[in-house]
């Protein structure tokens, strides 16, 4: 079994004992475990998008291997204040806990708590939409945040067709572009790629321009 990249196709992938790290780096995380030969998880999850960490060996059944699954972790957005009128009390109705400070001018810090004490922190911006870093949640963490999309606070990216986005594109002044990074599913990154190109070409006063824009939004 080898270590493999990652494809974005719909098949299970085998992964060698001890390389679970490498599975949440490549933006999957544990749903669950699982037991059996590998060429059962082959048959079980064979037009699955899923990687299959092996682990301990089965006393009870030859060749058996208990298997750790890992999915793809969902990529959310937390939608901006004016766009959530209402998710607060549906949070409640729901069985979740929010609780945050609402008294920054340009910011609130909601921590999300379940039944079980498992939570989630994230902030929202009162008039953008800022990416969810969902990088080291486990399954019952997912779970919150598949339950905040489902009320409207977050909105899954991969499910939202995103315009094409050149970095090196012509803008007619920094608000245009800042319109256009706003967009994208990471617009801090986005930021950084327009900045890096517009340096490159001698556009110091663009870059400098552009960063202060995003600085007021």
């Amino acid at each position: 079994m080898n270590t493999m990249t990652h494809q974005p196709n719909k098949t299970c992938r085998f992964f060698e004992f001890g390389t679970a790290p490498q599975a949440g780096a490549l933006g999957y995380y544990l749903a669950k475990t699982e037991c059996g030969t590998e060429q059962e998880m082959q048959e079980k999850f064979a037009d699955q998008d899923v990687i299959l960490v092996c682990g301990a060996s089965l006393a009870w059944q030859p060749g058996g291997f208990e298997y750790a699954v890992f999915v793809p972790a969902p990529r959310y957005r937390v939608l901006g204040l004016h766009k959530t009128i209402g998710w607060y009390q549906k949070a409640i109705d729901a069985g979740l806990w929010p609780r945050g400070d609402k008294g920054q001018l340009s910011e609130c810090i909601w921590i999300i708590q379940d039944a079980k004490v498992n939570r989630i922190t994230l902030t929202q911006h009162k008039l953008r939409d800022l990416p969810l870093d969902t990088s080291g949640f486990d399954a019952s963490q997912h779970a919150i945040a598949a339950e905040l999309a489902r009320l409207g606070l977050l909105e899954r990216i991969d499910a939202v067709s995103q315009q094409e986005f050149d970095p090196s594109a012509s803008f007619e002044n920094p608000r245009q572009a800042i319109d256009q990074i706003l967009q994208q599913p990471d617009p801090h990154q986005a930021l950084m790629a327009v900045v890096e190109t517009n340096v490159r070409a001698g556009e110091t006063g663009f870059a400098s321009e552009l960063i202060a824009e995003y600085g007021r939004t």
